[in-house]
């Protein structure tokens, strides 16, 4: 356990102006005109951020007016504790031990012509990444546990492991989702068919996620090129399809106990939350959850959701301002609880955006130091957030 009650570690990662194959230098004019419209939505927002993050004496606000330490998250700095020879940062989990596991790309970088238009991916030719894709790190230090991986992805995106130590990760290069199980490079499960894009039954176009049950029925966000989320059994057949009004759904998260899946509807810049559809009696897989509906919250351009509890972790951003942030909503309502960005980069210049994943047990100490690795070439950035508070020890 860690030193406080109701820690959760968060994994920020991400890319330097660089969110899958988008970059400032090769964004197209189109592309740019829809993030200064998203920007129009968002700025209230980031002006209330900016003023939540003044002293209480500098607003005006009375000091029990700021947002709880309790569900506020604070970056671990000086962690993790070693360089991390990694490329571009695609997905952070937690296995079952509560230690942080990377997925990243190695030197494989998605832009402008790693697809043709229909979505099929133009260097097959180049072959799978040499790197390992998939690295461990201790949860306490950062320092390395275990890297695996080598040789078996294009362009991996998505991960997460599961209850059961399972390895799942989406490749939007194959158009699969692979489960690996504990311990093995061998997949026990593969769908989709490799390198061919599709809508149908049996095939994905560039799926972005996977949320996986207790019961092991899981979830996959067939993201880029169709609107939908896949429900599949615990052996890989297919139960349920909702299609949505989506515009990229980027990332997955479950709340098992609430029937929630909620999801980053990327480019419609908003959070929306159905049923799972999990147990007999309770709503329809795809019915909406909660008072928001399929109109969702419009939070800016999200990149990636995960939930600990009442509470969901979202991680947002611009291309166009460069920015990016981090936000804390109460599931139920979707009404916002706290926001939070890298302490140790400008608060409206942070350089790493990419996903969240909580964890009960990483250590929580508010006044640690941080050291993130991050640089140009490699483009690999990985932070540590934690909910604390500071009211109630553990012995």
């Amino acid at each position: 356990m860690g030193k406080y009650a109701n820690v959760v570690a968060v994994g920020l990662v991400g890319l330097l102006c660089l969110f899958d194959g988008y970059s400032a230098r090769s964004l197209k004019t189109e592309q740019a005109e829809i993030e200064q419209r998203q920007l129009l939505n968002i700025l209230p927002s980031w002006l209330e951020r900016l003023r939540n993050n003044l002293p209480s004496s500098l607003t005006g606000r009375s000091a029990s007016a700021d947002v709880p330490a309790a569900t506020k998250p604070a970056e671990v700095l000086n962690w993790p504790s070693i360089e991390l020879d990694v490329g571009q940062i695609t997905g952070v989990a937690v296995d079952d031990k509560s230690n942080p596991v990377i997925l990243h790309r190695g030197n494989v970088k998605w832009d402008g012509g790693s697809f043709d238009s229909s979505g099929r991916y133009n260097r097959i030719d180049d072959g799978p990444i040499k790197n390992d894709t998939i690295v461990t790190l201790d949860a306490a230090t950062g320092s390395l546990l275990d890297h695996w991986g080598s040789n078996l992805f294009y362009m991996p995106h998505g991960l997460e492991v599961d209850a059961e130590g399972n390895t799942w990760v989406t490749d939007v290069a194959l158009h699969q989702v692979f489960k690996f199980p504990k311990g093995s490079q061998v997949p026990s499960l593969t769908l989709g068919e490799a390198f061919v894009p599709g809508s149908d039954d049996k095939h994905f176009c560039k799926p972005t996620d996977v949320a996986v049950s207790s019961s092991g029925i899981f979830f996959v966000s067939d993201g880029y090129c169709n609107k939908r989320i896949l429900k599949y059994d615990a052996d890989g057949r297919l139960l349920d399809a909702f299609t949505g009004p989506f515009n990229i759904v980027h990332s997955l998260t479950l709340m098992e106990e609430k029937d929630a899946l909620c999801m980053a509807d990327r480019e419609n810049s908003r959070i929306v939350c159905i049923h799972a559809g999990l147990k007999e009696g309770q709503a329809k897989f795809g019915s909406p959850y909660g008072p928001a509906g399929y109109k969702g919250k419009n939070v800016g351009r999200v990149f990636a959701v995960a939930a600990k509890g009442e509470q969901l972790y979202a991680v947002f951003g611009s291309i166009f301002l460069g920015m990016s942030d981090g936000k804390t909503f109460d599931l139920d309502s979707l009404s916002t609880l706290s926001r939070w960005t890298p302490a140790s980069v400008p608060r409206t210049m942070s350089p790493c955006l990419g996903t969240v994943k909580p964890c009960t047990s990483f250590k929580s100490d508010p006044t640690a130091s941080t050291n993130s690795h991050w640089n140009e070439e490699k483009m690999g950035c990985i932070r540590h957030f934690i909910d604390y508070n500071p009211q109630i020890i553990i012995d």
